[in-house]
């Protein structure tokens, strides 16, 4: 369990220090390429962006502070970049009690907790 929460979150800070040191594309479109230099398939056979374009953009963006800039690049970024820092949070929880950080969500309070959460947010 330790070695799963361990690796879960060594994987997640290294996503979000990758993030952080990339520079966002100025068509908002585009960032990803930097790593993966590979263009979306769907924006190159359709012309039109695929619902994630523009996801590396916002986070790269939030990371550096332009949260303005980041919704406009894409709307879910903030939301992304929350669930991100939720797993990390998680993940050194369970690392440190040696409890799998999926086993929080077995708790009765928090289950209605995120349900009343998600209600709101709709």
């Amino acid at each position: 369990i330790r070695l799963i929460n361990g690796a879960i979150l060594i994987l997640f800070c290294g996503l979000i220090s990758a993030l952080f040191f990339l520079t966002p594309a100025a068509s908002g479109i585009g960032t990803h390429q930097q790593i993966i230099p590979v263009p979306c398939p769907i924006l190159m056979a359709l012309h039109i962006p695929c619902p994630s374009c523009g996801l590396t953009t916002s986070l790269t963006l939030l990371l550096k502070g332009r949260i303005y800039e980041s919704f406009g690049a894409h709307p879910l970024g903030l939301l992304f970049l929350l669930i991100f820092l939720t797993i990390i949070i998680l993940s050194a929880y369970g690392l440190i009690t040696k409890h799998p950080w999926w086993s929080i969500f077995q708790k009765r309070w928090l289950q209605n907790s995120l349900l009343y959460g998600i209600c709101l947010l709709i």
